[in-house]
C-alpha cells in the first residue's frame, strides 16, 4: 500500500515538473547559453523550441571557437521578434555595451539563407572579442566553415549531410588537391553553384583541422578577429600570421615538416587531406595505387662507380641489390622508399595492400643476403602485387558497373532539389506559396 502511494506520488511530481518546466508561457523568455549571451523571445509560439536549439547551437559554436573568452564588456542579444512584425530577416542594432541582433521569428525563412547566417556568426564572434561590428568582415573560409558546421548539427534527419565530405574525397582520389590559398583568398559565392558546395566542403574541413591544430593555442582564432577589425590586412595575411604561425610552430619544434611558416602550413593542409580522404576505410582506386607506386621508381641514388667519384644514377627496384654496396648512404635511400611504400599502403584496397606490404618487408631486407637470391624474392613480390592489382581493377571495373545502371532515382531528385535550393533564399516558402495559390485558384 504505501509502495502504491509512493509511486502515485512521484508520478505526481514528474507531472508537475514536467507542466513547470516543459509548458510554453505567454511573456517574453530568457535563455542563458554559453559567453553570456542572452536570447530573447518576445512571443512564444509553435517555433519556439526549433528557434531555440539552432540559436543556441550557433552561439556554442562560436563560444567554443573563442574558448569563452573572459572580461568582455559588451553583452550580445539575440532577439527573436514576432515574424508579423519584423518584414526582413535580420537587424544588427546597438545600444551602449549591448549588441542587439534580431532575428525574425521564422526559422524557414532564413536557415538556409547563407548571408544571414555569416551575419550572426560574425556578429556574435566580434562581441564575445569586445568589438563592435560595424562595417567590419571576417574571413569568408571561417563563416563559411561555422555555418556549414551549423548546418550539419541542427540538419534534418531525413537529409542529414554526409559525414565523409565526398567531394574532398573525390578530388584526393583524383590527385586534383586545391592549393590552401585557393580557399582561404578566394571566397565562391552560393550563385556559383557545384563549386559553393565543395567550397563549403574545404572551409568545414579546414575549420575543423584549424581548431585540432589550435587546441594549445587559446587565442589563435580570437586572433583572427582582431586582425580582421582593423581591416589593414588582406584574409591571407591574416591566415598566415594565425593558422600559419601556429601550424609552424608545432611542426618544426617536433621536425616533421620543413620550411617556413608558410611552407609547412601548406604541407600540413595537404597532409591532412590525404589522411581524412585516402585510408582505410577510403581508399584510392587500383589505379589511383598503381600510378602512385610507379612514381616510386627509379630511384635516384649516388653511386661509386669504380674508382672514380660518386654519380648519380636512375635505379629500378630490381637493380637494388645489385647496386647496394656502391650507393652511398643506403640506409637513407632504404628509409625513404619504405616510407613512401608505407604511405600507399595505408591509402591502398585489403586486396592490393597486403602484397605491397611483403614487397615492402622485401625491401627492408636488401643487403642482408646475396644481390641473386634478394632480385628473385624481390620479382616474385612484384608479380604477387600485380597478379592482385589485376584483381583489384576486375572488381572495381565490374562494381563501377552496377553503380551506373542500378543509381537511386532519391539522389538523383535529391540533387535537383539541392541545385533548386541554391537558385532562391528558400524555395521550400515559394513551393508553399504557389500551391496555396493554385489551391485558391481552382479548389475554392
Amino acid at each position: 500500500m504505501k509502495f502504491c502511494k509512493y509511486y502515485r506520488l512521484n508520478k505526481l511530481l514528474a507531472f508537475s515538473l514536467f507542466v513547470l518546466l516543459g509548458t510554453p508561457r505567454t511573456d517574453a523568455r530568457k535563455i542563458r547559453v554559453e559567453s553570456n549571451t542572452k536570447i530573447i523571445f518576445e512571443k512564444y509560439d509553435t517555433e519556439y523550441f526549433r528557434l531555440k536549439r539552432y540559436l543556441q547551437t550557433v552561439d556554442n559554436l562560436t563560444a567554443m571557437l573563442l574558448r569563452s573568452r573572459r572580461n568582455v564588456k559588451l553583452l550580445p542579444r539575440i532577439v527573436v521578434v514576432d515574424k508579423k512584425k519584423m518584414k526582413q530577416d535580420i537587424n544588427i542594432v546597438q545600444a551602449g555595451r549591448t549588441v542587439n541582433i534580431y532575428v525574425n521569428g521564422n526559422l524557414e525563412q532564413w536557415r538556409d539563407n547563407a548571408t544571414v547566417n555569416k551575419q550572426i556568426i560574425s556578429t556574435l564572434l566580434f562581441a564575445k572579442c569586445d568589438i563592435r561590428p560595424g562595417k567590419r568582415s571576417l574571413p569568408d573560409w571561417l563563416l563559411t566553415g561555422l555555418y556549414a558546421e551549423l548546418k550539419y548539427k541542427t540538419a534534418k534527419k531525413l537529409f542529414s549531410p554526409a559525414t565523409y565530405l565526398p567531394g574532398i574525397i573525390a578530388l584526393v582520389r583524383a590527385g586534383k588537391i586545391p592549393e590552401l590559398s585557393a580557399i582561404t583568398a578566394h571566397p565562391i559565392k552560393e550563385k556559383d553553384g557545384e563549386a559553393y558546395l565543395l567550397y563549403e566542403e574545404f572551409c568545414r574541413f579546414l575549420l575543423s583541422i584549424s581548431e585540432e591544430l589550435c587546441r594549445d593555442e587559446e587565442e589563435a582564432f580570437a586572433e583572427i578577429v582582431v586582425l580582421s577589425a582593423t581591416g589593414n590586412y588582406s584574409q591571407q595575411e591574416i591566415f598566415s600570421s594565425t593558422l600559419g604561425r601556429v601550424a609552424g610552430k608545432r611542426y618544426r619544434s617536433k621536425k616533421q615538416l620543413k620550411g617556413s611558416d608558410d611552407e609547412i602550413v601548406r604541407q600540413w593542409f595537404r597532409r591532412m587531406l590525404i589522411g581524412k580522404a585516402a585510408n582505410y576505410f577510403f581508399p584510392l582506386s587500383a589505379k589511383a595505387v598503381d600510378k602512385k607506386f610507379k612514381q616510386l621508381f627509379p630511384v635516384e641514388c649516388e653511386v661509386k662507380i669504380g674508382n672514380e667519384k660518386y654519380k648519380t644514377v636512375s635505379l629500378t627496384l630490381l637493380q637494388l641489390p645489385a647496386y647496394w654496396e656502391k650507393i652511398k648512404q643506403p640506409f637513407g635511400v632504404k628509409s625513404a622508399l619504405t616510407d613512401q611504400l608505407g604511405d600507399i599502403i595505408a591509402q591502398s584496397p585489403i586486396f592490393i595492400s597486403n602484397p605491397l606490404h611483403l614487397l615492402r618487408q622485401q625491401i627492408y631486407s636488401i643487403g642482408k643476403n646475396s644481390s641473386k637470391a634478394e632480385q628473385k624474392a624481390l620479382k616474385a613480390a612484384l608479380s604477387d602485387y600485380y597478379k592482385a592489382l589485376a584483381q583489384q581493377i576486375a572488381i572495381e571495373n565490374y562494381l563501377g558497373d552496377i553503380e551506373q545502371r542500378e543509381s537511386w532515382r532519391s539522389e538523383y531528385y535529391y540533387r535537383q532539389m539541392e541545385v533548386i535550393g541554391r537558385n532562391k533564399a528558400n524555395p521550400w516558402q515559394a513551393m508553399k506559396q504557389y500551391l496555396d495559390n493554385a489551391e485558391k485558384k481552382y479548389l475554392e
